[in-house]
């Protein structure tokens, strides 16, 4: 599955309701083995909400690769607690429900906007691959996306091995105006055209300048 959903980048899917300045975000990177229990069923929820239910995609999102990972978590700084990264009361709503027992939508939730970084080794893969690059629907359109991948290139673009991902062909440019580069032909995953794309230590000041 590729590291970016269209729907997580759309700038016209952006929820009305919601107003159209930049929130303020509690951002943390956590290796696989430093997430909370719930944490990890927080970061489950929105992947499937956003790369399943929304794009109509079937596939193993859960694809074994997430222990070998570090995980970017960008928490709506205003919900944000450190009650396993929710405030206490609203986690007590999570567990005993709401009205007619129905559970939040994944839109009210502390978690906007994510990010996944494999460790080299998997996939036979020789640098850092970002995957799983999503923003909540009522949070797009805020530059949220770029920030989660400058994030990315800022911790990993310097380091020898470098970073790449499996980029959707139609977000090429925007990648590249981010400071990765396209390495090779394209190639169908999971039916949609894709572009294998690096970012090393010698492309990192376009990624933070552009």
């Amino acid at each position: 599955m590729t590291a970016s959903a269209k729907t997580a980048m759309n700038t016209n899917s952006t929820s009305k309701s919601v107003a159209r300045s930049v929130p303020e975000i509690t951002w943390q990177w956590k290796h696989f083995t430093e997430l909370t229990p719930f944490e990890v069923y927080t970061v489950m929820a929105f992947r499937t909400h956003i790369f399943i239910t929304e794009q109509e995609c079937t596939f193993p999102d859960t694809d074994g690769l997430d222990m070998y990972a570090y995980h970017l978590l960008g928490y709506l700084s205003s919900h944000y607690g450190d009650f396993d990264g929710w405030k206490a009361e609203q986690r007590e709503d999570l567990l005993k429900g709401v009205e007619g027992h129905e559970l939040p939508v994944i839109q009210d939730w502390p978690l906007v906007a994510y990010c996944r970084v494999i460790e080299p080794g998997c996939l036979d893969a020789e640098s850092y691959r970002i995957s799983r690059i999503g923003v909540t629907k009522a949070y797009r359109g805020l530059g949220l996306a770029t920030q989660i991948v400058r994030k990315a290139v800022e911790k990993f673009g310097s380091v020898k091995e470098g970073l790449c991902m499996s980029a959707r062909e139609h977000l090429k440019e925007w990648y590249e105006r981010c400071g990765f580069k396209a390495e090779g032909e394209r190639f169908m995953e999971v039916g949609i055209p894709h572009v294998r794309m690096v970012c090393k230590n010698d492309d990192r000041e376009k990624a933070q300048k552009g």
